[in-house]
């Protein structure tokens, strides 16, 4: 039960996040017009940026080391894990019946774009918005 509550205020937290990032840009906006949205993206980018880029360079370093790559491996299966929540995060409110085969087929596209094909993510991101867009919508 305990596990259960911990997971509820993860989601909590990533919930007020997501909010006080569009916040953030709205005050942004309304203070300095786009420049301060703009200085509000930056402000929110930079940090995870620089961390990105020491662990990149300390990676060079730590190659070798076995307990370093097991807690890579570790943070990878994290980031896989991160970034499958993300996704249904957003397909969920799209995943309803009579829609379903379409979010799967336009899903499925998009890995085979990616993975078989080898179209950058950028590319296949543009290519299923479009498509989303362009496939009609059932209504409820």
């Amino acid at each position: 039960m305990a596990s259960l509550a911990h997971k509820d205020d993860l989601a909590v937290q990533h919930r007020d996040l997501s909010h006080h990032g569009k916040a953030a840009a709205a005050g942004g906006i309304l203070l300095k017009r786009w420049s301060g949205a703009i200085a509000v993206l930056f402000a929110a980018s930079i940090p995870s940026t620089l961390i990105v880029v020491a662990a990149t360079v300390l990676f060079a370093h730590w190659q070798e080391n076995p307990y370093a790559q097991s807690a890579i491996r570790g943070a990878v299966a994290a980031a896989v894990a991160i970034t499958v929540k993300t996704v249904w995060t957003i397909v969920h409110p799209h995943f309803r019946r009579g829609n379903r085969l379409r979010v799967i087929l336009i899903g499925a596209a998009a890995f085979a774009l990616h993975m078989i094909v080898g179209l950058s993510p950028i590319t296949v991101l543009l290519i299923a918005a479009i498509s989303g867009f362009l496939l009609p919508e059932p209504q409820p």
